[in-house]
């Protein structure tokens, strides 16, 4: 009998980010297979799903009409949105990265906002800062110190979900429900510089208990 070449399949939506973390998933016998429609991702069999980076969520997804939302890509929202919904209907573990965690957010009945400096909701987010983080997520954290690349944020928090890291100026940095993890930043960049944080990964991949 012949062995699968990988033990798990991983689905996303192909964008910024898919390349380096699909080299840091090969490292758990995990292929990350990217996804194009609404039927693929209704149907296609997968052990998890992964949403990346890129451009703003539509509004229209949380109630709102768009009023500093830019480069709003409809298909892609129709896709992770299936994808969203899918995952946390049947059970899949699912992380979201950057926009990912904002359509964690929207898709489980939570707001954004659509820009946090003309919102008024901070001066400043540095490029680069510390967070505080709770358990679960502090002990897959190699170091405190995140990328940081967004003009959106978590407005309001999904019923039932935690909130597990904040910036300095209040900002939510990541949010968790078992099986289900959003992190505002970008560790797969991060991964090229302290390779511990493949530890984050491995819990993805174990199922984010």
């Amino acid at each position: 009998m012949q062995l699968p070449l990988f033990k798990k399949i991983i689905l996303t939506y192909q964008s910024s980010g898919f390349s380096a973390t699909a080299d840091i998933l090969n490292l758990f016998n995990v292929r990350l297979v990217a996804v194009a429609t609404l039927t693929e991702a209704r149907q296609k069999s997968c052990d998890g799903i992964l949403l990346l980076g890129g451009q703003d969520i539509n509004p229209f997804w949380y109630g709102e009409a768009s009023t500093y939302s830019y480069q709003v890509n409809r298909d892609r929202d129709t896709v992770e949105w299936a994808l969203t919904r899918r995952a946390l209907t049947n059970g899949k573990p699912i992380l979201g990265i950057c926009r990912g965690c904002q359509m964690l957010t929207v898709a489980g009945g939570g707001a954004l906002y659509q820009d946090i400096y003309k919102q008024k909701v901070t001066h400043k987010h540095p490029g680069q800062h510390l967070i505080e983080a709770k358990d679960p997520l502090r002990r897959y954290l190699p170091e405190l110190k995140v990328n940081s690349r967004h003009h959106q944020a978590i407005k309001t928090v999904p019923y039932g979900w935690k909130v597990l890291a904040t910036a300095p100026d209040g900002i939510i940095e990541a949010i968790w429900r078992p099986g289900a993890l959003g992190i505002q930043w970008h560790p797969e960049d991060l991964f090229c510089q302290n390779h511990r944080w493949h530890g984050l990964f491995g819990w993805f991949v174990d199922g984010l208990k």
